[in-house]
């Protein structure tokens, strides 16, 4: 009985040492050239960024668009991996996205880059106030900013600042309602 109290006490004094013979042993620690940094691109979104931006019309109707940023997505074709279509023109507030090749979308699954811009179409069924403010965004830099850039009025509001946009629809100008009124700019701070 005393010489199996003894074994257990002694196989771990063994493990021990050897464990501290093995730790004398330099590791190889795998090394980059001196002249490599690595550090985090700087102006970019990552991989399952997303912002939402929506048009409020009488604090009561509502819409919604959502752009999705990976990579591996395409600009000019509708990805399976979640690009929405633009089903609706019911709603007493529309807004679609036009995507690269002019399709029309509710959700947006594209790779980032500097300065890109999308564009945006909004009407409503009377002639009232609307404004435009940032829903979600996620996995955003704070470097990046999110402009509403109105063609029509040459305005333009920084949304990612708590800002939204105030503008009215008149169907009696259709320029108020174009295709080419309403875009949503990412811009990027130059680097100190």
């Amino acid at each position: 009985m005393k010489m199996k109290k003894l074994i257990v006490p002694v196989l771990m004094l063994l493990i021990f040492a050897a464990c501290q013979k093995a730790a004398k042993v330099t590791p190889k620690i795998p090394t980059t050239p001196k002249d490599t940094v690595v550090v985090a691109k700087y102006d970019t979104i990552p991989d399952g960024g997303i912002i939402s931006v929506y048009v409020v019309k009488d604090s009561t109707y509502y819409n919604f668009a959502g752009f999705y940023f990976n990579h591996k997505y395409l600009l000019e074709a509708i990805s399976s991996d979640g690009d929405v279509g633009y089903f609706g023109g019911f709603d007493p507030v529309q807004m679609y996205i036009i995507s690269e090749n002019d399709k029309h979308l509710e959700d947006d699954n594209v790779p980032y880059s500097r300065g890109m811009a999308f564009k945006l179409h909004i009407d409503c069924d009377e002639n009232i106030p609307i404004f435009m403010k940032l829903h979600a965004y996620i996995k955003i830099p704070p470097s990046i900013h999110i402009w509403c850039k109105d063609n029509y009025l040459k305005d333009s509001v920084d949304l990612l600042h708590g800002a939204h946009y105030n503008f009215n629809i008149d169907h009696t100008i259709p320029a108020s309602y174009s295709d080419d009124r309403f875009q949503v700019v990412l811009w990027a701070d130059k680097k100190n």
